[in-house]
């Protein structure tokens, strides 16, 4: 084939259009709408440039109403009567070619006419052409002749060129359009975000917090209404705690079962969003629930709320009027914000746990604040997440507050009991005095008055040895009844601690305890223990007073063994018996003041009562507590209730006592 000068031209003009076009396609990277249009407007004078003398009109395709977009009209050509506006029609030329995805030309489409309006014009033959990408239709370009003829392969070549070139530059800015939209879309979700995040550290109220994030989905998406269902106590249930939307009648709010019966039930069960088109529609139709009866809603979005460690916090759900009316952009936005939920959930939840937290450190022992903690990390604590950690690391913090504030409280109980003590050794000290003055003034004058009657009466006493006899033993008596007074009242006087060997003061315990011929007591490992700082007079009594208080346990017959440890800086001596032990409830009464006063409803005392029933001074064990107070130890007692009881008796080493007094 020929080319002639003039063909020649032509076709160096049509590649340097062909390149212009490349270049203006490259440059729609930047998003200039302007680039495009000129764009396309180059593509068909370049069209008109391959065939001189004809026309050439530019549609874009709208895939939503699967047709030509009329608006979109960009044209080319000297003949101002086809240039004129006329409506692509629905089976016309462009939607033929764009059906089957190729070339259509009139000339070859017996059947299809060309368009009424561009026959009157002057059109005696066409070429339509699809601009597709991928197999996607995004527009058609027509091309109209005055002359009836026959395209040439060279001129439909470069057609489909110019075409190509049309097609990429309507994809690509699509694409850049699309990418901005997203772009701004994730800017605006990122911004509800913050603001959601911006809220749970300025509400206090969970449902404050859960009621303004419904309202920022609602605004996005374009929902009708929104509700927050959260897990119940017994994880069983979903119950309302948060509600948001237009026009709301009476909604219905009651709990909702975790399980296949409703959406939010299901989306609760698997733990899976679900974006549904239609309620209406199978299979939703049968689990739907309406949240009121006067709304016709037909879209539905829910999310579940997972918590750290993957633990099921609740629900979040959207529903709207209008079928398929949410995206997966808007399911992706509502995950976001669920998210958020989760966290103000968790931190209301942790602040009203520590809130009661601190209440009961400061009001409850340490046993009820550990039991309390322990269901707390139960509650609170589900996995190893970051989240998890702090909350461990938080109660952790509770819980060693929790013992300081105990050892604090024991620290100061020790010192108000031993305060106490000494008032009312103080006071009793007193009274002891003063008792000792008015028993030496009647009880001493006995004796006084036997020895004037033993002098004026000698001849009578000689003729009745009966009479001397009595007179001899209420003098001796007198003088040992203040003999003892005395030496039991001045252990109400201050004591004076030294170190004191516990060994001995066994010793002596056992030989002044009355203990009946049954019972046997065992002792081992005595003397090896290091002294201690006591008042040996004052151990020895509080020893006597335990052993006869084993004896009566044991109704006189049976085993007291008597042990010993040294550990740190406190020697410990434990008192054992066989009897029939204490009830734990008992055992912490026992060393109560008036406790030997309680007496069953038949007027005997139990075995606790009858352990402290007795004392060498009258008051039970409540004397034992306090002179190990005084002495600057303490008292306890171990017993399962059934068999056999255990009192420790724990002492200051008069070693390391005198060791730290150097030291300092």
């Amino acid at each position: 084939m020929t080319v002639t000068p003039d063909e020649d031209r032509r076709l160096l003009a049509v590649l340097a259009q062909l390149r212009d076009v490349g270049r203006r396609v490259n440059q729609l990277n930047l998003g200039d709408p302007a680039v495009l249009d000129a764009t396309l407007r180059l593509i068909a004078e370049s069209a008109v440039t391959i065939i001189p003398g004809a026309t050439a009109i530019l549609y874009t395709y709208d895939p939503a109403r699967s047709s030509l977009d009329p608006v979109s009209r960009t044209s080319a050509g000297d003949h101002p009567a086809l240039l004129r506006d006329a409506t692509p029609r629905p089976d016309g030329l462009g939607m033929r070619a764009i059906r089957r995805t190729q070339p259509v030309l009139s000339y070859d489409e017996p059947d299809l006419d060309i368009h009424p309006d561009r026959r009157s014009a002057g059109a005696a033959a066409a070429a339509c052409l699809p601009l597709l990408v991928a197999g996607q239709p995004l527009g058609t370009l027509y091309v109209y002749l005055t002359e009836a003829r026959r395209l040439s392969q060279l001129e439909l070549l470069l057609l489909d060129n110019f075409v190509a070139q049309a097609a990429m530059a309507l994809y690509l800015a699509g694409q850049v359009t699309h990418t901005r939209r997203n772009l701004a879309r994730k800017e605006d979700e990122l911004a509800l975000l913050r603001h959601a995040g911006l809220l749970i550290s300025s509400r206090t109220r969970l449902e404050d917090t859960l009621v303004a994030i419904l309202e920022m989905a609602l605004e996005v998406t374009g929902a009708r209404y929104g509700i927050f269902r959260l897990v119940d106590r017994s994880g069983q249930n979903l119950v309302m705690r948060a509600i948001a939307g237009e026009r709301l009648g009476r909604p219905a709010v009651e709990a909702l079962p975790i399980n296949t019966t409703s959406i939010m039930g299901l989306v609760a069960k698997t733990r899976q969003p679900v974006n549904i088109a239609d309620v209406r529609e199978p299979p939703w139709s049968r689990i739907y629930y309406p949240l009121d009866h006067s709304l016709q809603m037909r879209a539905e979005l829910a999310v579940p709320l997972i918590g750290a460690g993957g633990r099921l916090e609740g629900v979040l759900n959207l529903e709207s009027p209008h079928a398929g009316a949410f995206s997966e952009a808007d399911s992706h936005l509502l995950q976001g914000l669920a998210t958020q939920a989760v966290i103000a959930i968790q931190e209301v939840r942790l602040l009203d746990a520590l809130r009661d937290t601190s209440t009961r450190v400061l009001t409850q022992d340490l046993s009820q604040v550990q039991a309390h903690l322990a269901a707390l990390r139960g509650d609170l604590v589900s996995g190893d997440t970051e989240w998890d950690r702090k909350v461990e690391a938080i109660l952790a913090e509770y819980e060693a507050l929790a013992r300081a504030n105990a050892a604090r409280q024991e620290a100061l109980r020790e010192a108000q009991e031993a305060r106490a003590v000494a008032e009312t050794f103080a006071a009793m000290g007193d009274v002891a005095a003063n008792l000792l003055h008015h028993l030496n003034n009647k009880v001493g004058t006995i004796p006084v008055r036997i020895e004037g009657i033993q002098d004026k009466c000698a001849p009578a006493l000689a003729d009745n040895p009966y009479l001397a006899a009595n007179l001899a033993e209420i003098e001796r008596a007198a003088l040992d009844a203040m003999a003892t007074v005395r030496d039991r009242l001045a252990l109400l006087h201050p004591i004076e601690a030294g170190p004191v060997s516990v060994a001995g003061c066994v010793a002596d315990a056992l030989a002044a305890a009355r203990l009946p011929p049954g019972v046997a007591v065992q002792s081992a490992g005595l003397d090896q223990l290091p002294p201690v700082l006591a008042g040996r007079e004052t151990l020895a009594l509080v020893i006597v007073n335990l052993l006869d208080n084993a004896a009566e346990a044991m109704n006189g017959r049976g085993v007291v063994q008597i042990g010993g440890t040294a550990a740190g800086d406190w020697v410990e001596l434990a008192i054992t018996d066989d009897g029939p032990g204490i009830p734990p409830d008992n055992q912490a009464r026992i060393f109560e003041f008036r406790f030997s006063e309680r007496r069953r409803a038949d007027g005997r005392l139990g075995a606790e009562g009858a352990r402290s029933a007795r004392s060498r001074l009258g008051f039970g064990l409540w004397w034992v507590k306090t002179m190990m107070t005084r002495l600057g130890g303490a008292v306890s007692v171990e017993s399962d209730g059934r068999r056999g009881t255990t009192f420790r008796l724990r002492l200051p080493q008069a070693a390391r006592q005198a060791d730290g007094e150097a030291a300092s």
